[in-house]
């Protein structure tokens, strides 16, 4: 049966589901994320209602001080994916990156800014609409790397290999950020070429987005179950 669920007054929604993904080895946990920034764990085994009472949910705190009118609009979750052992959850905003131990539901594990430069520019990326636009995220073969896409054919790559370490100095090392920029040299060659930018670079592009072209960005990612590959969608 199909089933319209649009309510009568779009004033009255306050919240929208924006991703969702089962747990790859329980078949009966999920997690769902939200417009509001949070992400919940359900177990159908519990209840098929999902709602709070039967759900763990992962959300940082917001500072009320620091609230603005696009705090909401950027803090909206666009995708959620737990990693190949189901310990963590990637989950993608439209500023940063977050890694969540399923086991620690105060605060991320890890939490990466992607690109700090348009926070100053918030006034023109809603105006042009591209405030809306929705990021994927996904893990590589192993859990070792989280990758996601950005603006100007960027591909952001996040190394997870220490998350798992048992010493909190390993996990509680800076993030390393790599940034890949996808291009195509020859018009024969079907392969993207891949651009790889150091940290010193990355940090000096971050400040330079007023040359930002925001038509042309990788939306969508996925990576290969076995191997250590990556698929992206450039936008252009």
């Amino acid at each position: 049966n199909l089933v319209d669920i649009k309510p009568a007054n779009m004033e009255d929604l306050t919240e929208v589901l924006t991703s969702a993904s089962f747990h790859p080895t329980h078949c009966s946990l999920f997690a769902f994320c939200t417009s509001k920034g949070a992400i919940r764990l359900a177990d159908l085994r519990e209840s098929f209602h999902v709602n709070n009472n039967y759900c763990k949910t992962f959300e940082m705190a917001s500072d009320p001080c620091h609230r603005t009118f696009f705090s909401e609009i950027i803090g909206s979750l666009s995708d959620t994916k737990f990693s190949a052992d189901g310990r963590y959850l990637l989950a993608r905003d439209y500023l940063t990156l977050k890694v969540w131990d399923m086991a620690m539901d105060a605060r991320p594990l890890k939490l990466v800014p992607l690109h700090e430069g348009l926070r100053p520019r918030l006034c023109e990326l809603y105006e042009n609409d591209c405030i809306f636009d929705k990021f994927e995220c996904t893990w590589t073969a192993g859990g070792k790397a989280a990758v996601t896409g950005s603006y100007k054919n960027q591909i952001k790559v996040l190394d997870t290999s220490s998350i798992a370490q048992p010493s909190n100095k390993a996990r509680n090392a800076p993030p390393q950020l790599l940034t890949f920029k996808a291009c195509r040299p020859q018009r024969r060659q079907p392969k993207l070429a891949v651009q790889v930018t150091s940290n010193a670079q990355r940090a000096q592009q971050d400040q330079i987005y007023e040359q930002a072209d925001f038509q042309h960005k990788v939306r969508h990612v996925a990576s290969h179950p076995f191997q250590n590959e990556i698929a992206a969608a450039v936008q252009n």
